[in-house]
């Protein structure tokens, strides 16, 4: 975004230190949910793999079984370069290796990396280096003329969570009413 007129120098020092994180969000949707069939919940947490965490995803009507992996990090920098189908293989192994070889085989296999949306430019929130909120940490709220900052990263609970998002952007609605 290109600002006119400038921002302020601490909002400006802001934008310039946070990075987003690294997140890749794998889907792998099946024809049962044969972890639930086994049993198993459809939720693990790896620690020698790509693969963090996997949840089932499965739809509300049982209709499309799904597990949803997660792969963050220096993981996902690394994931983020391998070939599509090394990827794909990678994760079902991972998969496979949570709930059984029934994962190796998914009707459908997708992957997004929040590194590469236009928009967020990665995932799940903005990462401040240390000593970046104490020398700017009152402009991360500050509003600049018309505009007013929301998002997890500004709200004043649940930092980096859905709720956080939520409250902040209760907080802005509160401001703008407030100068109206």
């Amino acid at each position: 975004m290109i600002y006119e007129p400038f921002l302020p120098s601490a909002r400006t020092q802001i934008h310039q230190r946070v990075a987003m994180g690294s997140t890749v969000k794998v889907f792998a949707t099946y024809e049962r949910s044969f972890w639930r069939d086994r049993g198993l919940s459809g939720e693990a947490v790896g620690t020698s793999g790509m693969v963090s965490v996997a949840f089932d995803n499965t739809s509300h009507d049982d209709s499309v079984p799904c597990l949803l992996g997660f792969i963050v990090g220096r993981s996902a920098r690394q994931f983020s370069t391998m070939p599509k189908r090394e990827r794909q293989e990678q994760v079902l192994d991972e998969l496979a290796r949570f709930f059984g070889p029934e994962a190796k085989a998914p009707a459908e296999y997708a992957e997004l990396d929040w590194g590469e949306e236009q928009f967020s430019g990665g995932c799940p929130l903005g990462n401040f280096p240390p000593g970046t909120l104490a020398a700017f940490g009152e402009a991360l709220r500050t509003p600049v003329g018309r505009i007013h900052w929301a998002g997890t990263e500004t709200a004043r609970q649940c930092t980096g969570y859905m709720e956080g998002a939520l409250e902040s952007g209760d907080r802005a609605v509160e401001e703008i009413f407030a100068t109206l």
